[in-house]
């Protein structure tokens, strides 16, 4: 659910006499300086002018008699020099100062400190009959002028005074210990040009949320349901105010519209002014660099103010960013040989300076001392070697993804998976079935015979394996047990003929420690296509093909590698029957790998390579 929004201020006029915006449309004595100063809050606006009162009746011995019994008071914070209220004290004693001594001492004061030219430019203006100024009328309570800010910013700044003024000063006094650093809360500070701004939004908060007894009796009385003619509750009333500030506005148009003529008047006089008539006082030389030189434009006050948020900003990031660790800085120490050079004459070992400063000319730089090497230790999670320093960063890391080990692990069982299944994407191992498949068409006529003889041999098996099997009946069971256990000694025996009818394998050569020559040798000396004999596992228990026979491979360069011959007896004789991961291959009884080539294990016509089938 979205956070409510808080209601927005008015936009224009002023607030009451405590609220007063810092610019201001009066013109004359009233002026308030807004350079510099930074209104204080409510709370602690009356202590400091009634202490500004004070001072300015007693002198400034009775502030230094406050400033001493009211060190450690944080409420008389503004005493000091360097606070920021003090400039807002110090205005509400010059202030208080002028109102003591009145006004009719400060206009004659002026008067005689006029000049005669300013007396005449002032005479017909003089003469005129002056207006008396009519009643001034009540500033509105809920009216402000809009800062020169981002609407994000000043969102921000909005609902910060909504809370402010729900929870109280505590609140912001918390907020502000918390968010010290950050630069979106940076109008807390006093120093910060928004902080007026901020306390006066939070003071209209607080009247609409805890309105003052006068303003609810005002609310009351214009509320008031009346009926009939001229009885409009506070209508009458406020057309009499209506009436009132239109008065007051038409005279202080009037007044600024005086001024402006005044201003013009003076401009046109000093236009007037002979410039010829004049003495050189002094010479400011403006050369080309100073003509052609890309000045920047006059700045405003918003983009001043803008300027300064974004410092703030960046410093904030500043703080906030950890300090890079300073890096020793290695010297290179200077060449020991040295050419030689004609012996000079002895000097004094120790000279002294007219500063004080003692010279040794007979010093020998020592020799750096040889750096010690890293200690390192083996981490408990991944097993490596790790700097001893860093061992504390590197197993946080490692204990990020407690399952980061197995994950790994299991990504590269898959990889090495993709990796054996990819050989099954080769066009010549479909070619070839289709050619076993189609014999009448790229094979032989006697290896068709000999297929056709397989394939009847095949169905014959198929078909007595299916006499055998029980049907489930009751009668027949006695039946299938009887062909059973007369097929069981004569397939045992047929098989037993047909095993020594076979020719047996020759005998395992003697496991050789490693070859004799190397591979660029071996395929210099026998640079021919060679013939291999491979051995299948014997494991029926996984697949019948899997009988331990011997197939025949001619036309093998030497350069052709284990792993071809693992997939080519994989893919014609097992026809995948067997995993590729699982089969092992074995060279004069030392295991291969599927990198190595024929010549690597130097194989000449006729030798045996056995295959088996891992666990």
């Amino acid at each position: 659910m979205a956070p409510e929004r808080p209601p927005s201020p008015p936009t224009q006029g002023a607030g009451d006499d405590r609220l007063h915006v810092v610019r201001t449309s009066r013109v004359h004595d009233e002026i308030f300086p807004t350079g510099g100063v930074v209104y204080p809050p409510p709370d602690l606006r009356p202590v400091i002018d009634k202490t500004a009162e004070f001072v300015a009746r007693n002198g400034v011995a009775f502030e230094a008699k406050i400033r001493e019994q009211e060190r450690l008071n944080p409420k008389f914070a503004f005493l000091q020099a360097d606070d920021a209220y003090n400039s807002y004290f110090r205005m509400q004693i010059r202030a208080a100062a002028e109102r003591s001594h009145g006004d009719t001492q400060a206009a004659a004061s002026s008067e005689r400190a006029a000049s005669a030219v300013q007396a005449a430019l002032l005479a017909d203006r003089s003469e005129r009959p002056v207006d008396e100024e009519p009643p001034r009328p009540a500033p509105h309570a809920f009216s402000l002028e809009f800062p020169s800010t981002p609407a994000v910013e000043l969102d921000v700044l909005k609902l910060t005074a909504l809370w402010a003024a729900r929870q109280g000063p505590s609140f912001t006094a918390r907020l502000m210990a918390r968010e010290q650093h950050t630069y979106q809360f940076g109008f807390l500070h006093p120093a910060h040009p928004l902080c007026s701004y901020f306390h006066l939004v939070t003071e209209q908060y607080r009247r609409v949320m805890q309105p003052s007894q006068a303003c609810i009796d005002t609310v009351r009385r214009c509320a008031s349901r009346r009926c009939g003619p001229g009885a409009g509750g506070a209508r009458l009333a406020v057309l009499d105010e209506v009436r009132k500030r239109a008065a007051w506005t038409r005279w202080d148009d009037a007044r600024r519209h005086e001024v402006r003529e005044e201003e013009a008047r003076q401009r046109a006089l000093f236009d007037e002014i002979d410039w010829q008539d004049f003495c050189v006082v002094g010479v400011v030389e403006v050369t080309g660099s100073d003509v052609r030189a890309d000045l920047p434009p006059p700045t405003s006050l918003a983009a001043l103010q803008h300027q300064l948020a974004a410092q703030e900003q960046v410093q904030a990031m500043e703080r906030t960013q950890p300090a890079p660790a300073p890096v020793p800085e290695e010297r290179s120490e200077p060449p020991r040989t040295r050419p030689a050079e004609a012996p000079a004459p002895e000097a004094p070992s120790v000279t002294i300076t007219a500063s004080g400063a003692k010279i040794r000319h007979d010093y020998v730089r020592h020799a750096r001392a040889p750096r010690a090497a890293p200690q390192t230790t083996v981490c408990p999670v991944c097993g490596d070697r790790v700097d001893v320093n860093e061992m504390s960063e590197h197993v946080r890391i490692e204990l990020l993804n407690p399952q980061y080990r197995e994950q790994r692990a299991s990504l590269e069982q898959r990889r090495q998976e993709q990796a054996s299944l990819a050989a099954g994407a080769d066009p010549s191992h479909y070619l070839r079935q289709l050619a076993g498949a189609r014999t009448d068409l790229f094979g032989a006529r006697e290896d068709e015979e000999t297929r056709t003889r397989h394939e009847a041999a095949e169905r014959e098996r198929a078909r007595e394996k299916e006499k055998r099997v029980w049907d489930g009946h009751m009668n027949s069971r006695r039946t299938a047990q009887q062909a059973q256990a007369a097929e069981g000694p004569a397939g045992d025996a047929g098989r037993g003929k047909r095993a020594s009818s076979e020719a047996l394998p020759p005998p395992k050569r003697a496991a050789l420690a490693a070859p004799t020559y190397a591979e660029s040798e071996w395929l210099a000396m026998y640079p021919h296509p060679i013939t291999l004999h491979v051995r299948v596992p014997a494991a029926p228990q996984i697949a019948p093909v899997c009988d331990g026979h011997t197939e025949v491979l001619s036309g093998l360069p030497l350069t052709t590698t284990i792993g071809h011959v693992r997939d080519r007896i994989l893919h014609d004789t097992l026809h995948q029957a067997v995993g590729a991961s699982k089969l092992k291959m074995w060279v004069h009884g030392r295991p291969a790998t599927l990198r190595q080539s024929l010549a690597y294990w130097n194989l000449a016509d006729g030798a045996h390579v056995e295959m088996s089938v891992g666990k």
